[in-house]
């Protein structure tokens, strides 16, 4: 059987306007556990979901029980994972690409959509998932080493493929909603803090790279931005050691506006 955490999950924060921690009627309950094929047993704790005008419940909405998260079966791909363990869900970055954005899980195989976001309005549904699933995902890697392990290593992993890449140049515009939603994780800012750093950096522009540690959470660590103060050398370093790496192949866009602003500075 799997391991619950109910009473974790039930400690946290019911402030979030758009997550309710109020169950379900029994006719409602039956259409959420054939939407979401819950098992028999696990306890829903927590959901968002929107209604249609009729006030019939939709099926693109989220729900947490005491073992898992859930998202809908989607239709194009039946096959597609719809559950996701607590657990498991700490190896993940929730994230937003915008704040009209949908909500993605995203993990070094790439990205999960979570729920939808919209088109005009900010999505303040987003906004909350996000800080929920972070409140778990503190939560559970406060109180399990091994969940904790798992995460580190899951980031870490994560990390160090969008640093290869970022060789070739600068980060992946797909990579950076992710390292920016790291920067507020709790166990791995820093390293998002200094890959981030190094890209700012290889915009060869004193300005934005000063903007962006400037810019940091107060969570960053006081080191980790004195790092980054005094990174120039180590960071000059490694991009003359990639520009004279026959075997990368370079991009190109990169290379001309690196060029452009190095030569505004002559």
């Amino acid at each position: 059987m799997a391991e619950s955490f109910g009473h974790i999950i039930e400690s946290l924060s019911h402030a979030y306007v758009s997550i309710s921690f109020e169950g379900f009627s029994d006719k409602q309950s039956k259409k959420v556990n054939t939407i979401y094929q819950i098992p028999q047993g696990e306890k829903i704790i927590a959901s968002v979901h929107r209604f249609t005008p009729l006030q019939s419940l939709s099926a693109d909405g989220i729900i947490i029980t005491d073992q898992a998260l859930y998202i809908p079966h989607r239709r194009r791909d039946q096959s597609a994972q719809n559950r996701f363990t607590l657990s498991e869900l700490c190896e993940y970055v929730v994230f937003q690409d915008g704040k009209r954005a949908s909500v993605f899980l995203g993990n070094i195989r790439g990205r999960v959509p979570i729920y939808k976001g919209k088109l005009l309005a900010k999505n303040k549904e987003g906004e909350d998932i996000i800080a929920f699933i972070r409140d778990i995902q503190n939560a559970l890697t406060a109180q399990f080493p091994l969940i904790r392990d798992r995460r580190t290593q899951a980031v870490s992993d994560l990390i160090c493929t969008y640093r290869a890449d970022m060789r070739k140049g600068r980060l992946s515009e797909e990579f950076q909603p992710i390292l920016h939603a790291l920067l507020y994780d709790s166990v791995c800012c820093d390293s998002a803090a200094k890959l981030l750093g190094e890209d700012a950096f290889r915009s060869c522009s004193a300005k934005e790279y000063e903007k962006f540690i400037y810019s940091l959470p107060i969570n960053i660590s006081s080191s980790t931005k004195d790092y980054l103060f005094n990174a120039v050398s180590v960071f000059s370093d490694n991009l003359i050691n990639d520009l004279s790496d026959a075997s990368l192949v370079m991009d190109q866009a990169y290379l001309q506006s690196a060029h452009r602003c190095l030569s505004d500075l002559v």
